[in-house]
């Protein structure tokens, strides 16, 4: 998700704060929050849900929140019907993100709210990238969740067909070291983040 939400709100800052040098590295949401507690980044960015990041060292602020969607490809025996069953959900595959990112955590608790526990899932490939999710599933290995913001462009070109499974938002956050020193280049970021709260 940071991939597709941060990079727009780079842009502002950089043209705000020109003389400002960012480096940006990617990692999932368990990384970030080891980072930021190890004190090598001053600012990370993860996915909820809020328990994963109960650690009292951090610091988190809701920053925005993220449409989710199940997803399969277009010629997905599930891509045509109107309603499916926990039934239906525990016999499909499923493409995955790594363990310890924000966007299985949030799959997980979504099917888990549908009455479909992980352990009876059918786990057809797990991988690193939320693009490497979508590149997958297109391919016809199976369904998933995804922030709409990764795949929105595929449901557009009729490529991938977001399914009728009602999931619920997820939760952005900023999370930062509680006792460590704040830059300013920081505190303007976080203003320019707050002032787009919604995606």
């Amino acid at each position: 998700m940071t991939s597709s939400f941060l990079p727009a709100r780079l842009v502002d800052f950089h043209q705000a704060y020109p003389g400002v040098a960012l480096v940006v590295s990617v990692g999932n949401s368990t990384e970030v929050v080891k980072a930021v507690i190890r004190g090598d980044i001053e600012l990370g960015f993860v996915e909820g849900p809020e328990e994963e990041f109960q650690d009292p060292r951090l610091a988190i602020e809701l920053i925005a929140w993220d449409d989710l969607a199940m997803v399969a490809s277009a010629d997905h025996p599930w891509a045509t019907r109107d309603k499916l069953t926990a039934d239906d959900l525990t016999a499909g595959k499923w493409v995955l993100r790594e363990e310890g990112s924000g966007t299985r955590a949030a799959f997980v608790k979504a099917l888990d709210a549908l009455g479909v526990p992980y352990a009876n899932l059918n786990i057809a490939i797990e991988l690193p990238s939320n693009s490497g999710v979508l590149a997958a599933v297109l391919a016809g290995a199976g369904a998933t969740i995804l922030s709409t913001l990764v795949c929105d462009d595929a449901m557009k070109a009729g490529t991938l067909k977001r399914l009728p499974v009602s999931i619920a938002p997820r939760a952005f956050y900023a999370a930062q070291h509680g006792d460590h020193y704040r830059s300013r280049a920081v505190s303007a970021l976080l203003e320019i983040l707050r002032a787009h709260p919604a995606l």
